[in-house]
C-alpha cells in the first residue's frame, strides 16, 4: 500500500480502498453485532476495518497522498477519518475522504 500511495502521490491521484484486514475478518459476511447474531451470520469485528483505515490514513501521511476510504462501517474508523481530516486543516498533511454508507450502519442495529 505505500508503495501504491507513494506512485499515487507523484501522478497526483487518490487512492481508493476498501479497508479491511483479512486476518480479522475471518469467515465473517456481516458487521458483528446483534442483526449478525440474530440472522445466524459469522461476524467481522470492526477492528478488521479500522485498524486498516488507520494504517491507510498513516500511509497516506508518509507518502503525502491522498487515499479516499471508502464505504465505512465502524465507528473506530469515522474517528480516525476525522481526526485525519483535522490534521488535514491544520496543514499537516494532505487531503483524505471517506465514503459513510447509511445502509450498513443500519444494519448493526435492530429496528
Amino acid at each position: 500500500m505505500r508503495r501504491a500511495l507513494e506512485y499515487a502521490g507523484m501522478l497526483g491521484v487518490p487512492i481508493i480502498n476498501h479497508c479491511e484486514d483479512p486476518s480479522l475478518k475471518g469467515d465473517g459476511v456481516a458487521h458483528e453485532g446483534y442483526v449478525a447474531a440474530h440472522l445466524g451470520l459469522r461476524g467481522i469485528p470492526g477492528e478488521a476495518e479500522s485498524i486498516m483505515v488507520e494504517r491507510d490514513i498513516s500511509l497516506a501521511e508518509l507518502a503525502g497522498a491522498h487515499v479516499h476510504i471508502a464505504h465505512m462501517s465502524a465507528r473506530q474508523s469515522l474517528r480516525a477519518v476525522r481526526a485525519g481530516k483535522r490534521a488535514r486543516r491544520a496543514g499537516h498533511v494532505r487531503g483524505r475522504a471517506a465514503s459513510l454508507h447509511p445502509h450498513r450502519r443500519l444494519a448493526r442495529r435492530p429496528a
